[in-house]
């Protein structure tokens, strides 16, 4: 009686895992499908501002450590300005680098304060320039967010 039993729960596990994976297969099916309905000119405009949303997303998240940095830097300006022998370079570079990390938070600011996705535009190629002129504008965020976290690295002594 237990083997039986045994062999029903088997069974029935088996039949649950294969339906399970089956769905699965079903929905993957079903977005290829549905991709494949959408017009070309669709796809690519999806593709390109996917691109776009792709840059954001991977430099977003330094905004908490941009603004970190900017403090560090701060604090460590005060401190030698407090100090009787200042180095007026060392005042002068830890000023440029605030400056360029609040620059770089701006530029991103500003970026996402004017980004606004194409839906309702029917003009393909107005949509495609759109896409392609925000992509090397967050390009240039991004390489500002990252230059001007790396050089107050340096300026905190931590380079990383």
């Amino acid at each position: 009686m237990k083997k039986i039993l045994y062999s029903v729960c088997v069974c029935a596990i088996g039949i649950v895992a294969v339906s399970c994976g089956e769905g699965k297969k079903n929905e993957s099916q079903e977005i290829t499908i549905e991709d494949k309905e959408l017009p070309a000119e669709e796809r690519a405009e999806k593709a390109l501002y996917d691109e776009v949303m792709a840059v954001h997303d991977e430099v977003m998240p330094q905004m908490d450590n941009m603004m970190k940095l900017k403090g560090e830097l701060q604090v460590k300006l005060d401190m030698a300005r407090e100090k009787e022998e200042n180095d007026e370079e060392a005042l002068k570079n830890l000023e440029q680098g605030i400056k360029q990390l609040e620059e770089a938070d701006e530029a991103m600011m500003q970026w996402m304060r004017d980004f606004e996705p194409q839906d309702n535009v029917e003009d393909h190629d107005q949509v495609m320039n759109y896409y392609t002129q925000q992509k090397s504008e967050i390009e240039k965020v991004r390489t500002m967010m990252l230059s001007s976290m790396e050089n107050a690295r340096k300026l905190l002594g931590n380079a990383q």
